[in-house]
Order: structure tokens, then C-alpha cells, then sequence
């Protein structure tokens, strides 16, 4: 870490995106929803539901992290940082999930050991970043 950057509190968060389609048939009323899935009573069905947060200070300075031992330690990462950024994409984010997908099944079925997936994927992983950063 450069000197100038000690101590410097990072947290970085991602999220889930409301898409209201140009060819939707009732984009204001989608609106009307994507507002209501902000509000407390939706954020709380959505937390407890399935332990999503959303990223809203507000909501995170009074959830309950007990349910999540180390929550809190998060939540306050996200509340008390000198810099908050965005989750940054990888190019091959999609062929990464789907690899990972694929492998852990043959793992999981016992037709590799997870060191075979481990290297198969690293192997699988550079490879394609290698072939798409030569079609830049």
C-alpha cells in the first residue's frame, strides 16, 4: 500500500439493478414498485427473507446483525469509511461463474478431486482472459 494511502478505510459494494424495459407495458407503474422496494417495511421482508441488505445507510444504521455473527463488523465498514467505491467487473465474470459452476459439479459427483478443479479453472480462467485481451 502506498504511504499516502495508510489508514485509509475502503469499503466497496455492489448491487441489484431495477430494469424497466423500454418496451414494458406499464413503466409507471414499475417505477411506483422499484420506489416501494426501498422502502423499510420491503427492505426488512428482503433482509430477513434472504439476508440481502440493501444499500441504503439509513436501513444499515438500524438492522439487526445479530442473526449474522460478524455482520456488524460489516455494516459498520459500510457506514464509516473514507472511501466507498463500486464493486469493479472482471471481463470474464460470466465464463468465471459458469467455469466454477461446471467444475464444483465434477467435484461434487467425485469425477475430479477439487485440486484438479482448482487447476482446471485457473488454467480454463487465463486462457480466456488471454484470447479476449488479444481482440482488444
Amino acid at each position: 500500500m502506498p504511504d499516502n494511502r495508510k489508514g485509509t478505510r475502503v469499503q466497496v459494494a455492489g448491487g441489484h439493478y431495477i430494469v424497466i424495459p423500454k418496451v414494458a407495458k406499464h413503466p409507471a407503474e414499475m417505477y411506483k414498485f422499484s420506489g416501494l422496494l426501498t422502502l423499510q417495511p420491503a427492505s426488512d421482508h428482503v433482509y430477513k427473507g434472504l439476508g440481502w441488505l440493501p444499500a441504503r445507510k439509513s436501513y444499515l444504521a438500524a438492522v439487526d446483525t445479530s442473526p449474522y455473527p460478524g455482520l456488524d463488523w460489516y455494516i459498520q465498514s459500510a457506514l464509516d469509511n473514507d472511501v466507498l467505491g463500486a464493486i469493479t467487473m472482471s471481463p470474464i465474470t460470466s465464463f468465471t461463474a459458469q467455469t466454477w459452476y461446471r467444475l464444483r459439479e465434477k467435484v461434487y459427483f467425485e469425477d475430479i478431486t477439487v485440486e484438479q478443479a482448482v487447476t482446471q479453472m485457473q488454467e480454463e480462467c487465463d486462457k480466456e482472459l488471454a484470447d479476449l485481451l488479444e481482440t482488444l
